[in-house]
């Protein structure tokens, strides 16, 4: 008897091995194949490591109708020559052409994530209220979201699922047999070990350049001798980019650590002493980073949009500053910066609470107990 097919749409290789990465091993491991339907993209041979067979949709731009409509056909076509059991979009502007493609496809289940606000144009709240009225499940991790949906989701077909941000509480477990000291992370990355250093670290995307350079400027205007590190696992944008480099050939304490490999962001959060977040709206890159942060001990500061509220319990975790209130965000920041003790108590309450919520064998079951429920219910 054939293996059972999922199929997991995201617009690039990167928006779904991070999230999805751990998750594929374990459906190969519980005897699914799995097809990872995304635009080219350089992590593509990542995910076929993991046992994915890629098919490539031109859907890295999800506002392109044309390309929409060629993805459609192509991701149709592939439902129904692999005869696909299973199809799971993670991208909000995929929803309705997965919705559409299972059904001309003929797949049995349909399902979305996602971790975006909802949709604000008309166009757009229609989309998704007639992705909801064809999926059989719709999956978000925060409960502000939840709630929002809720509007438009039926409510027997609405789930929360907390740990599917792709964060791995585990793996950044500061007592993990292969986390380095935070002196010996610090010397791996090249920052001084007498400074505390402040970071902005994202595995996916990159936050706003402007808030992220008016909050580190008025921060170090403040406390000089505060480091900044902003890492990412893809480029920076050149403007970022040469800003830092500026600022660093000034001979301030900032680092920029551009499209370093995955394997490289666990040990650099050992190296930090707190976590920045200055987005001004949701980014799942910034909701990863919020969770690993957590899961590492460290407390973060953020701008209190809805992602950043689930995520942090203000003056507990960490803290929160209205969005684009740069003032209020550096002076919660430096409140914690300059107390060792703060930041200590903060980073272990984090801790607890990312391993209370977003452990992700829990939240694996708790997904793997949705496609269970569907398959009994729908094959």
């Amino acid at each position: 008897m054939p293996h059972p097919i999922v199929a997991l749409l995201a617009p690039t290789p990167a928006d779904l091995l991070h999230p999805y990465g751990a998750r594929i091993r374990e459906m190969r491991a519980q005897g699914f194949q799995v097809l990872a339907c995304t635009d080219a993209g350089p992590e593509t041979s990542a995910l076929e490591a993991l046992g994915a067979e890629h098919r490539r949709l031109p859907v890295a731009f999800p506002d392109d109708p044309a390309r929409l409509a060629v993805a459609w056909l192509l991701l149709t076509s592939t439902c129904i020559e692999r005869q696909v059991l299973l199809l799971h979009s993670l991208h909000p502007g995929l929803h309705l052409m997965a919705a559409l493609a299972a059904r001309a496809g003929s797949v049995p289940i349909a399902l979305a994530t996602t971790a975006h606000d909802p949709p604000t144009s008309p166009l757009a709240r229609l989309a998704a209220r007639s992705a909801a009225s064809l999926l059989d499940a719709w999956i978000t991790p925060f409960a502000a979201h939840h709630a929002q949906a809720a509007a438009f989701v039926p409510a027997e077909r609405l789930h929360r699922v907390e740990a599917d941000l792709g964060a791995d509480v585990r793996a950044v477990h500061p007592r993990h047999p292969d986390a380095p000291s935070p002196e010996d992370a610090r010397a791996r990355f090249g920052l001084t070990q007498t400074a505390r250093w402040v970071g902005v670290v994202q595995r996916l995307g990159h936050p706003d350049p402007a808030l992220l350079l008016a909050c580190l400027d008025r921060a170090q205007q403040a406390d000089p001798a505060l480091g900044w590190v902003v890492a990412s696992c893809q480029p920076l944008p050149s403007d970022l980019l040469d800003a830092l480099r500026r600022r660093q050939a000034q001979g301030r304490p900032v680092v920029a650590l551009p499209e370093r490999a995955r394997p490289e962001i666990f040990p650099l959060l050992r190296a930090l002493d707190l976590l920045a977040s200055p987005h001004a709206a949701p980014h799942p890159g910034a909701a990863l980073a919020l969770a690993e942060a957590a899961a590492a001990g460290l407390p973060a500061v953020a701008f209190a949009h809805a992602d950043a509220a689930d995520l942090i319990a203000d003056a507990q975790t960490g803290a929160l500053a209205s969005p684009g209130d740069v003032a209020a965000f550096t002076d919660a920041l430096l409140r914690i910066a300059r107390s060792e003790r703060r930041r200590r108590d903060l980073g272990a309450a984090a801790r607890v609470r990312a391993e209370q919520r977003l452990d992700f064998e829990f939240g694996q079951a708790h997904l793997f107990n949705i496609y269970d429920e569907l398959i009994k219910a729908k094959v």
